[in-house]
């Protein structure tokens, strides 16, 4: 087997049309088990924004759409052309699967520079193919096409880059990258800084002033565009902004030491920086340990900055920037870090047989980094318990595997498969009534908490505005200002709902609807004349005496003005 796997891995350094079969054939896989879905998470909020670009008329009495001017993100311009030839939903899946093959290339790039061992960036290779999660509760690889998901590839070429001393190039990667995405790449400037300073002796100041020249030069764009917003710096404190995103959405964004369900979080991104320093032991002698242990230390850092100003002083731009969020690279770290470990054990013959079958399937197949730390703690402790039993190993494994697939599933935390259009169900189907039977300028009132991880707001499909939505919140976090406009309008909603929000946005929704369905006539009624709303959506249980005008098997439409 050994043998096998090291005939393979030669091919793969001899031929680069091996090594990018490889990749593409691993992203295929990834994007199959993790799934890919249009239209649903993030962007509910990145597609009216785009069809508002391509069409100015869209969405006219809707407040919300108006964030989109201080998106600074030249991302989903590029796809406007294709928007308008009616190819947009297979464009952006080409593009996620470019994005996720890049991905792999960056993770191999990563593995060969700092390890010189293909097996090693083979392994890690695969160990990235099954979904895995940190701190935050993101995956490395997300189901849908985002402009985080898609600079990451060339954020990991980025930091390649810095390890093999070509730091100019790097800072220059990072700012092309941040017409893109501000907030990854941010995080990612901030370690080669930190690193920098540490090492200033040997890379010397003019080194480091002509790298951050480059960086400002390739993000000159998009500074440009945010000086031009005016929007500045604000430096103020925003209590009921920073409560209402908190406990309406982002909760295990900014408290990573509370509640039983994400402490689960925080204790797998604990796991990933131990299954790091466990595989440092045996590459102390790295010529790039040094500078690794300097990117866990900032990311670390940043974590711990993250923690006390949420607690102490949750200044408005700290929030913001969602700091947190840069624990993705912690368990990119330390799942490269590990795989070259287990790699280098596998060679030596340390680690073989059951064991090897053990901390290495755990590592793939096991969407938090403990579960991996668990099974090389029990190996420590009992080396000879699992040796010579692989089989039962790989059964123990496919069980488990299916255990807790099937329980992701149950809850709909996972949804496996490709879904390049729309998927069909009652609540698109609706929405494509509305797009097809009013005008550009209708308002609806729309249960506000029907949006989700597989669920598109009512934005996406219908290009009509609504009063507001629970998912807006994920956008408010990053525009405070908007929090006075959406207040009063979800409340109006959802009376009471707001006050009584706690962290868990699934319970949010359930809240949320409990108090949309109490909604009575002329409260309804109330909402369509303050609001100029002439189309009132529901679910087919919550009837109500108006003039229904259309139903399906789940949802009905009202005209609230006859």
């Amino acid at each position: 087997m050994q043998q096998t796997l090291k005939n393979f891995t030669q091919q793969l350094i001899k031929s680069s049309l091996c090594r990018q079969g490889l990749f593409l054939a691993a992203a295929l896989v990834s994007i199959s088990l993790v799934g890919y879905h249009f239209g649903t998470f993030d962007q509910s909020v990145h597609l009216p924004f785009l069809k508002a670009w391509a069409d100015p008329s869209l969405y006219p009495n809707d407040p919300f759409i108006a964030l989109q001017k201080d998106q600074f993100s030249f991302f989903w311009f590029f796809f406007l052309p294709f928007l308008k030839l009616g190819v947009l939903e297979p464009v952006m899946f080409i593009a996620h699967l470019l994005a996720t093959t890049l991905f792999f290339m960056a993770i191999w790039e990563l593995g060969i520079t700092l390890f010189g061992e293909p097996l090693a960036a083979l392994f890690a290779v695969v160990s990235f193919i099954f979904p895995h999660t940190g701190f935050v509760g993101f995956p490395v690889i997300e189901f849908s096409l985002l402009s985080r998901t898609f600079v990451l590839p060339f954020l990991l070429f980025a930091v390649n880059n810095f390890l093999r001393k070509r730091q100019e190039f790097a800072f220059l990667i990072l700012g092309v990258m941040y017409n893109l995405n501000l907030l990854m790449t941010n995080f990612v400037l901030i370690i080669f800084i930190i690193s920098s300073l540490i090492e200033i002796r040997r890379i010397g100041w003019r080194k480091l002033a002509l790298s951050l020249g480059l960086f400002i030069a390739g993000a000159l764009p998009v500074l440009i565009w945010k000086i031009r917003s005016g929007t500045g710096l604000d430096l103020s404190l925003r209590p009921e902004w920073f409560s209402a995103i908190t406990r309406g959405a982002l909760y295990q964004i900014f408290y990573l030491f509370s509640k039983p369900p994400f402490m689960l979080l925080t204790l797998g991104g604990i796991s990933g920086i131990a299954l790091f320093l466990i595989a440092r032991r045996i590459f102390l002698l790295n010529k790039h340990d040094i500078q690794l242990i300097h990117f866990m230390g900032a990311l670390m850092g940043i974590l711990v900055f993250q923690v006390v100003t949420t607690l102490w002083y949750p200044l408005t731009p700290i929030i913001q920037m969602q700091f947190s969020r840069a624990s993705l690279f912690i368990l990119v770290f330390a799942y490269v870090y590990f795989a070259g470990y287990l790699a280098k054990e596998y060679l030596s013959g340390k680690i073989n047989g059951g064991n090897m079958i053990l901390i290495f399937g755990c590592l793939i197949l096991s969407l938090s980094p403990a579960i991996p730390l668990i099974a090389w703690l029990i190996y420590r402790k009992y080396p000879s318990l699992f040796n010579n039993r692989g089989l039962a190993v790989g059964a123990f494994l496919a069980i488990m595997t299916t255990i807790y697939s099937l329980g992701f599933m149950a809850i709909n935390l996972w949804r496996p498969g490709i879904q390049i259009y729309a998927r069909p169900s009652a609540w698109v189907d609706v929405q494509n009534w509305a797009r097809e039977n009013t005008t550009k300028d209708t308002l609806f009132i729309t249960p506000p908490q029907e949006v989700g991880l597989y669920q598109p707001d009512w934005r996406v499909f219908s290009e009509r505005g609504t009063i507001a939505s629970l998912y807006d919140l994920f956008e408010i976090a990053l525009k405070p200002d908007y929090y006075k406009t959406w207040k009063p309008r979800f409340e109006s909603l959802a009376p009471g709902a707001l006050e009584e929000f706690h962290g868990n946005f699934f319970e949010n929704q359930k809240i949320t609807k409990r108090a949309f369905n109490g909604l009575v006539r002329e409260q309804i009624l109330a909402i369509a004349a303050k609001y100029n709303a002439s189309y009132l959506v529901t679910e087919k249980d919550n009837i109500q005496n108006l003039t229904m005008i259309y139903e399906n098997e789940k949802y009905k439409i009202y005209d609230l003005k006859k």
